[in-house]
């Protein structure tokens, strides 16, 4: 039996829908652009239509798998609003949420959910936005991998000075003895000259 509630409970779920006497848009303030690690805000605009009043209770949103929306990626907390909307008024809602920087440069499923009743107890579910996105990634210019990439080089660069002044002062001590010895070869053969005529 308490499976058969179950499954029914879930059959209830699965069919809250949108209401026909409400109508919803959506506007992203900065475009549909989805940076990762960044905040993204959107605004939510709410018609009642009916001759009901209608109670907006909250708005949620989350990061779904592209080929199985059952899958959720990355769940934002839900706003809590508890606005009620006169019949034939309007309401603006503001949600904001921040994608997970590892979601950078790939697509995802991004749900968003008004859920609202209305004065009678329906219970509705609007799926205001449901397309796959691209989350970009931020381009800050220095990261991690890029200031390794600085550190490395001039790593590098210092260590073929190093080797070229080594190179170089060897060549010089070599140049010196080389120099030295014909000196040295030079003297003696004065000497030996000198000592032969005597």
């Amino acid at each position: 039996t308490e499976e058969k509630e179950d499954e029914e409970e879930e059959a209830l779920v699965g069919e809250v829908k949108a209401s026909p006497n409400a109508d919803t848009t959506i506007l992203f303030v900065k475009g549909e652009d989805f940076p990762a690690n960044n905040i993204v805000k959107f605004l939510l605009g709410f018609t009642n239509k009916g001759s009901e009043n209608f109670i907006v209770e909250s708005l949620d949103a989350s990061f779904r798998y592209p080929q199985d929306y059952q899958f959720y990626i990355q769940n934002f907390t839900a706003l809590q609003l508890g606005t009620v909307v006169p019949s034939g008024r309007q309401a603006t809602f503001e949600y904001s949420f921040i994608p997970a920087e590892p979601m950078g440069g790939r697509p995802f499923g991004l749900v968003i959910n008004l859920n609202y009743k209305d004065s009678n107890g329906n219970i509705f579910q609007d799926a205001v936005f449901n397309q796959t996105v691209t989350i970009t990634e931020r381009e800050d210019g220095l990261d991690g991998e890029t200031i390794f990439m600085y550190v490395f080089l001039s790593g590098l660069g210092l260590l073929v000075i190093v080797g070229l002044h080594q190179l170089l002062e060897s060549r010089k001590v070599q140049m010196l003895k080389q120099t030295v010895s014909t000196v040295v070869s030079v003297e003696e053969e004065k000497k030996s000259v000198l000592n032969n005529r005597n």
